[in-house]
Order: C-alpha cells, then sequence, then structure tokens
C-alpha cells in the first residue's frame, strides 16, 4: 500500500508531508507534487491563509504498475449524481450562488458531501459535512432536512448505515450542485451483543469494548513477565481484516516479542463471528488497526 501525503501550502504549492511509500518512490512522488500548477486559491481561516492537508492510498501488487483509483468513483457508479434531477432542482432554486462559492473547491479538494444516519422514522440526525464554510453547511443542513427523505432511493434502509450525498462538485474551475436521488451507505461491522445500539458512534465503542472483553478473557496476561522483557509499558500493534463473511483473517502484529505476536494471533483468531460491514447493501470487507499497551512488572 502506497500511503502519500501532501500539503498545499500558503503559496499554493503541492509539498510532499508525510508519504508511507518504499525509497524507491519518493523522488517519483515530489517529482509528481513539483510538476503541478500553483493553485490560486489556497485554504483561509479567519481570512488568513493556511496550509491544507490531503492523502490518498493506492493498493500495490509485485510486479504491477500501481495504479491509482479515484477515491469516489465506485460511488458515483451507484449514486449517478447529475445536475438536473429533483434533489439538484430544488437546491438550485433555494442556495444563493454567493453562498455556493464559499464552497471553495478545486481540483484537489473536489467534492462537498454530507453524511448522515436515519432514525426509525426516517428522519436525517446526526449530520456532519466537509464544507470549509460553516454558514454553507448550515444552509445545506437546513434545506436537506425540509426534503421529503421518501423522495431518496435508499437501497439499504436497515440500522446503523452511514448515507453519503455528494452537494456539489467542482466542474469547469467552479463548484455546482450536483446531486442525486440515490443514497450511498456505509455499516461497520457488528460485534455480537452491540445490535442494540442507538446509533453508529455506540455501536463503534460497542465493537471496541467487545474486543477488548475478548482479550482480557483470553490473553495470557503473565506472558509478558515471563519473556525477561525490560519494565514498563510496551506497545502492542494488530492489523486484521474482517472479510465478507465476518471472519478474521490477515492478523498482522509488531510487539515486542516474537512469543507476544503469536499469543495476539491466537487471541485475535479466536474472535467470534462478526456481522460483516456493507457498503450499499452489500457485505464487504473491512481492515482495522488496534494499537493496545502492555504492562511488564
Amino acid at each position: 500500500m502506497l500511503f502519500v501525503q501532501f500539503a498545499i501550502n500558503k503559496n499554493g504549492e503541492l509539498v510532499n508531508k508525510k508519504s508511507r511509500v518504499p525509497d524507491g518512490f519518493i523522488n517519483e512522488i515530489e517529482k509528481t507534487l513539483n510538476s503541478f500548477p500553483i493553485v490560486n486559491k489556497v485554504a483561509t481561516f479567519n481570512n488568513d491563509k493556511i496550509e491544507s492537508l490531503y492523502s490518498f492510498s493506492i493498493r500495490i501488487k509485485n510486479d504491477e504498475k500501481p495504479v491509482y483509483k479515484e477515491r469516489f468513483s465506485t460511488i458515483k457508479k451507484i449514486t449517478k449524481p447529475t445536475r438536473d434531477n429533483l434533489f439538484s432542482t430544488y437546491l438550485s432554486k433555494n442556495l444563493p450562488e454567493e453562498i455556493i462559492k464559499k464552497a471553495d473547491l478545486n481540483r484537489i479538494n473536489s467534492r462537498l458531501s454530507i453524511n448522515f444516519e436515519l432514525d426509525k422514522n426516517n428522519r436525517p440526525f446526526n449530520l456532519k459535512s466537509n464544507s470549509r464554510s460553516e454558514e454553507l453547511e448550515n444552509k445545506i443542513f437546513t434545506l436537506f432536512k425540509k426534503y421529503p427523505t421518501n423522495k431518496f432511493n435508499i437501497t439499504d434502509s436497515s440500522n446503523f448505515n452511514n448515507y453519503g450525498l455528494q452537494i456539489l462538485s467542482f466542474e469547469d474551475n467552479e463548484s455546482k450542485i450536483n446531486t442525486s436521488t440515490t443514497l450511498s451507505s456505509e455499516k461497520p461491522p457488528i460485534f455480537p451483543g452491540c445490535e442494540n445500539s442507538i446509533n453508529i458512534k455506540e455501536l463503534k465503542n460497542c465493537f471496541s469494548k467487545g474486543v477488548q472483553m475478548h482479550f482480557s478473557r483470553k490473553f495470557d496476561a503473565s506472558l509478558p513477565n515471563r519473556l525477561g522483557l525490560s519494565k514498563g509499558k510496551k506497545r502492542v500493534f494488530i492489523g486484521f481484516k474482517i472479510d465478507r463473511n465476518g471472519d478474521i483473517n490477515d492478523v498482522k502484529v509488531r510487539a515486542p516479542h516474537p512469543a507476544i505476536t503469536a499469543e495476539v494471533k491466537r487471541v485475535m483468531y479466536e474472535l467470534p463471528k462478526i456481522i460483516a460491514g456493507k457498503q450499499t447493501g452489500i457485505n464487504v470487507g473491512i481492515n482495522y488497526n488496534i494499537p493496545f499497551t502492555l504492562m511488564v512488572d
């Protein structure tokens, strides 16, 4: 995996930040960033220019050329945003042009969208957006809440979905209303016993607690003290995947001793069956990273 992180500085230049890539790619990344033209409108805060940070990832395989996949390409195929559907027309009539301009979109930050949950009566709550203007965000939220939810095509109406809806996109060097009447959705994996959570935040907290409780019951707590390690806190990092069937796969561990690595993997593979995560109603595999601390007395 290539993780590319860069910033647009106050002068509109693209500069490499904390990209995590093999050494052979660093020069190529910096050369590519330097080839971009100067950004005319940089980010501001309280009317002062500030540096803005961006990142993206590219999956790579041995002997294959890395290929960047546009972040929202899959979502666009499902939702098919247009400028002339009913919701776009509604916003065009009620969202003033001078407020739209405050989106300050560009080729890199090219999409303004909102995310939300729906209650049992299909009323939106926990609304969020990536808008850089509080005035624009408040106006969009107000208009969205007034729009009948039943006019949207909701492909998965089950609990714990985080719905996404594009509002604006950057086209022809300006921000334009470009929405969809089909909602994209993402649902996190569900740990057994967490099904009665009241929202996604509580569901995720319940998931974390479930994993922690599993570790407290299954992990051999006396092991670190038997390995001759120096006293103090020891950090352990766990990466794993919950596949489409809810099974734990591809557990990777960074620990201060091989015996701890083996014990952590054993415990992880004994996790109970998880209810798989979904994207637009379809089961998907989801990667997780969990850091935790061991105490050596």
